[in-house]
């Protein structure tokens, strides 16, 4: 009774505003009202609702019947539809999804970048090579062959000296993304980083400039392709590159092995390395020098690493006068690396020596997992340099380097492995002295900070992951069978290449 009398109560109201909104009217007025009702009322009113519009006359009132019970079907049907959905909550996700299942997603990505890397190759052992390809060369890489590890890895070798490591895909095809070798990486790093350290102080007018202009880089040696490839597919718009290769039949190998016998797709230059800069290469044109070049019995070629030799690759290097220029241009070299004492690690120090005197400061540059090989960089010198100038190799800290590598790679979408971990345990070499085949290695400095607090500490080396410096730990050669090293004249050669002059 109190519904309906209600219903009375508010029934004139409701007609009298219904010719100026149609949401006042008695039938909008009763469904609201009824949505506020307990629910097991519902039933027993709505008869009534219904019986008293009837009686007063209501027109409407069939047509509300109808639009009510429509509703409620629909509600009911909605209901069940809930009602018959299975909600899950034994297994508790957590609320973001993505945290649960990105640590899966990224071990699976690392387990599949693992099987593209030196170690994965290394575990195949020799007696498991199948030769593709073997041809003498004429040059002094003697027999020159390609050999197949599993699906996937192609081996080069200068008689029995592995001189580069290969990853192919379907129709033979090598990957440029992949590159093996963990020295490969380290010089990659370093020379992608080399790039982004232009960019580090730039305004933004410069930067822009800078961007536009791509680094001209030359390559000493192509081995099996892997580093060229490399950098051609990822920093095609960093730098302008060219490869150096003076023995024919390693092109053919790779050409035949490699890329099904198709051309290699960058740009490679048969001629001899010194010939190549004396006469084909202006003077000041080149931002880096990469050089990765080693003979049949694995040594250096002689005349690669005389001072002759170094002194014109710093012709060849731009110098430091160029406003955009931020970094001083670049030498790297791979050397094989060895023990305290032994005759592999008195050759990095003789060169080192012959690359400060020749083109300028030097770092090394360990390879930690790998220890039979370290990478040594030479920055050009300034022509006048002066005594109260800081140090060209402020800007190389290791935090700095490490950063710029990561950031160059993942610009140029190369983030198969880290970057900045292959080159942030760069050393500074001081000290040096040829003729007593000597150095040291020293931890670079923190940026803004004087160097000779460095240099105060003379009997102190520098360490990295618990090592001194880049010498190859002990244990590492007792266990494993190494380079025995490459022995050099200081100072016979170059006098030789005087006397024919």
């Amino acid at each position: 009774m109190e519904l309906i009398s209600l219903l009375n109560a508010e029934r004139t109201k409701a007609f009298q505003k219904s010719r100026y909104g149609k949401k006042t009217n008695t039938f909008y007025f009763i469904r609201s009202f009824l949505k506020q009702r307990p629910v097991m009322t519902t039933t027993m009113t709505r008869s009534k609702v219904f019986a008293s519009l009837a009686k007063r006359g209501e027109k409407r009132a069939p047509l509300f019947a109808r639009t009510w019970k429509r509703q409620n079907v629909r509600r009911s049907a909605m209901a069940s539809k809930r009602r018959s959905k299975t909600v899950v909550k034994a297994m508790h996700f957590p609320q973001n999804v993505s945290n649960f299942f990105t640590p899966l997603l990224a071990f699976t990505k690392a387990n599949e970048f693992e099987k593209r890397s030196e170690r994965a190759y290394l575990e195949y052992p020799d007696s498991e090579g199948k030769i593709l390809f073997s041809k003498p060369s004429e040059k002094a890489n003697g027999l020159v062959t390609i050999s197949q590890f599993g699906p996937n890895w192609r081996s080069l070798r200068f008689n029995d000296v592995e001189q580069g490591l290969a990853y192919v895909v379907d129709e033979e095809i090598m990957d440029g993304k992949v590159l093996a070798y963990e020295y490969l990486r380290a010089m990659a790093a370093a020379t992608a980083a080399k790039r982004r350290l232009d960019f580090s102080d730039e305004e933004e007018e410069d930067r822009k400039e800078v961007n536009e202009t791509k680094d001209k880089m030359l390559m000493i040696g192509m081995g099996s392709g892997a580093l060229p490839f490399f950098m051609e597919t990822h920093f095609s718009d960093e730098f302008e590159m060219e490869t150096v290769e003076h023995d024919p039949v390693v092109i053919e190998a790779i050409e035949r092995t490699c890329f099904n016998g198709n051309a290699i797709p960058f740009r490679c230059v048969v001629d001899d390395a010194r010939e190549y800069l004396e006469t084909k290469v202006m003077n000041g044109s080149l931002d880096i020098i990469s050089m990765d070049a080693f003979d049949g019995g694995g040594n250096v070629p002689e005349h690669l690493i005389s001072r002759a030799f170094f002194r014109l690759c710093g012709e060849k290097l731009k110098n430091n006068n160029n406003n955009n220029q931020r970094s001083p241009s670049m030498f790297i070299m791979n050397c094989f690396n060895g023990v305290r004492g032994s005759t592999a690690r008195a050759f990095v120090h003789v060169v080192c020596a012959r690359l400060e005197k020749s083109i300028g400061p030097v770092m090394t540059i360990p390879i930690h997992d790998q220890p039979c090989n370290v990478i040594v960089v030479a920055l050009l010198k300034k022509e006048e340099p002066r005594e109260e100038e800081e140090d060209i190799r402020a800007q190389y800290s290791r935090d700095a380097i490490a950063r710029s590598a990561r950031e160059a790679f993942k610009l140029g979408n190369a983030e198969e492995w880290d970057a900045g971990k292959r080159v942030e345990g760069l050393f500074w070499v001081v000290d040096c002295d040829e003729k007593e085949k000597t150095m040291r290695e020293i931890e670079p400095p923190l940026l803004n900070t004087n160097t000779n607090t460095k240099k105060k500490k003379k009997n102190v080396e520098g360490k990295y992951r618990g090592r001194n410096g880049t010498y190859m730990p002990k244990e590492f050669a007792e266990n494993i069978e190494v380079y025995e090293g490459q022995t050099t004249d200081a100072h016979s050669y170059d006098d030789n290449i005087e006397k024919r002059r």
